[in-house]
């Protein structure tokens, strides 16, 4: 599939990488793009030798949000259903491909949530913002920089988040710190956002990009199968009363694919295979930690 210059996907081995590329404009998302954005989600979500998606943008900046300079055009641009470039069409009734552009936005936000068998990791720089922020909430994993820009401005703008700022954030940082950044609108920088919750790992701009390199290394060092199950359960057994959590947790696990190490022989015999990725586990982000 082609992308535009704008959305940068790269595929390498079982990792894949979305770049945001506008970063004239903090690389803040055309409709064009966010179409672009659903099919390159759909791309990893579909191969099966998908294991590690990257969410990063070019020009030291991560994302700005929606483009807010389309927003009067925004129900105007007729999405096309098999691909991903850009969206000259007029569309036929304006009223109705509101709504499909914006269940879009909404679908994609899921798509990436929903990605049980791939790592999610977002790497923030710069500008984090609106859309921006929202994508790195339903994220695995979220690296940034102490000084990147993080905020919520859409109230100003006279508009309510739709990718999950007043929902999805409730879940990360609590409702009382979600009303205060979706009401006041205020900007926040990196350390706050890992201070709060938004962020696992602050790293230095340099570091970023070898940082997340590593993260995702370790990540496919893990069992496929030990991590599918993993994200499964975290993803759903949030959302339901802890007697029932605790039924995703039983071990039947017929259709979630083969466990492709022995973890118990291991452990017994002490197999420096086992011991290596241990420490390795261990050493990661070790001087964050109290």
């Amino acid at each position: 599939m082609q992308f535009s210059d704008d959305l940068l996907v790269e595929k390498n081995g079982p990792i894949y990488t979305i770049t945001f590329n506008r970063p004239e404009k903090h690389n803040c998302l055309s409709v064009s793009m966010q179409k672009e954005l659903h099919e390159a989600v759909r791309a990893a979500r579909f191969d099966e030798d998908a294991r590690v998606l990257i969410f990063r943008g070019a020009g030291n900046t991560f994302c700005a949000g929606d483009d807010i300079v389309e927003f009067p055009q925004l129900a105007s641009r007729k999405l096309s259903y098999d691909s991903a470039t850009a969206l000259p069409e007029p569309a036929d009734n304006p009223a109705t491909n509101g709504f499909l552009v914006t269940s879009m936005f909404q679908e994609t936000a899921a798509m990436i949530e929903n990605l049980i068998d791939v790592v999610t990791i977002a790497a923030v720089d710069g500008v984090c913002m609106g859309g921006g922020l929202e994508i790195t909430l339903c994220c695995d994993f979220v690296l940034a920089t102490p000084t990147s820009r993080w905020g919520m401005p859409e109230i100003d703008y006279g508009l309510t988040p739709g990718w999950g700022g007043c929902t999805r954030m409730q879940k990360v940082v609590g409702r009382r710190r979600a009303r205060e950044i979706n009401l006041l609108a205020y900007e926040f920088t990196g350390r706050q956002a890992e201070e709060w919750g938004f962020v696992n790992r602050l790293v230095e701009p340099g570091d970023l990009e070898p940082e997340t390199a590593e993260l995702a290394d370790l990540i496919l060092s893990k069992s496929r199968f030990a991590l599918r199950r993993s994200k499964y359960v975290l993803r759903y057994a949030g959302d339901v009363p802890i007697g029932t959590a605790a039924a995703f947790e039983l071990p039947i696990d017929p259709g979630a694919g083969p466990r492709d190490v022995d973890g118990f022989a291991a452990f017994t015999n002490k197999a420096g295979s086992l011991m290596d990725l241990r420490k390795r586990s261990s050493a990661l982000w070790a001087d964050q930690r109290i």
